[in-house]
């Protein structure tokens, strides 16, 4: 009993001093959004934030990840998908968490622009 004992302490010590990978280890272009989804949730950012977007129809979920506090990575949940954009300035996130409606910032200012590149 104590030798499961200490292998789960072992365990659990082991998965909470797991790394994140930085910035610098992110790449330009990616091969997949489900790869880019993966390293941006991995990948230890400087700023991150969320939105509450619970009053939203249709998106479910808004993200910001940025390694230098002025551009970023957006990520939003929409009833269909997720969608990543890159290099969206810090300026719009705020815009778009302050915005009445987020589906009309989203559609007016972000959607088309700063697409993450899949190779």
């Amino acid at each position: 009993m104590k030798k499961y004992l200490i292998l789960i302490v072992i365990f659990i010590i082991t998965i909470s001093c797991e790394q994140k990978s930085d910035c610098s280890t992110i790449p330009q272009t990616f091969t997949s959004y489900s790869q880019a989804e993966k390293i941006i949730h991995s990948a230890d950012f400087k700023f991150t934030d969320n939105a509450d977007t619970s009053k939203s129809s249709w998106i479910r979920g808004a993200s910001f990840y940025s390694c230098n506090g002025k551009t970023g990575y957006f990520e939003i949940e929409t009833d269909r998908k997720t969608y990543i954009y890159k290099d969206l300035p810090i300026e719009m996130w705020y815009e778009f968490k302050g915005s009445t409606s987020f589906g009309k910032y989203y559609n007016r200012y972000i959607k088309g622009r700063y697409r993450l590149s899949i190779e």
